[in-house]
């Protein structure tokens, strides 16, 4: 098996966190998505090499900031799910997850569809 992304021992709370973040997500509105990045940033405080956690991370905020009863949230909060996108693929390069959110989040936020492919920048 590919060591990127052979599975690693998690943590149980940061595992537990992360799946509470996965449930308040699916709920599908702010107060969901507020819930959800409060979750996911716990698990990533208990396991900072939790790569999926990021992934889900950038795609909360990115919700979260674009919901209508969240505007005033703004663009530091899309360039830090950005960022979490970026570190998602930085921790696991294996893992579709991190492709995934990076690559939404260029083609939405930053109108980057050069970038959405692949590479860096």
């Amino acid at each position: 098996m590919n060591r990127s992304i052979r599975r690693r021992r998690r943590r149980p709370a940061a595992y537990n966190l992360y799946l509470q973040g996965r449930q308040s997500y699916n709920q599908g509105d702010a107060a969901g998505y507020r819930r959800a990045v409060t979750a996911f940033r716990a698990a990533i405080a208990l396991d900072p090499r939790y790569a999926v956690a990021y992934a889900d991370l950038a795609l909360a905020q990115f919700w979260l900031t674009t919901d209508e009863t969240a505007s005033s949230i703004g663009v530091a909060s899309l360039d830090s799910a950005l960022a979490a996108a970026e570190k998602a693929v930085a921790l696991a390069p294996g893992l579709a997850a991190g492709y995934s959110a990076r690559g939404f989040l260029r083609a939405i936020y930053r109108f980057d569809v050069a970038g959405v492919a692949g590479g860096s920048g």
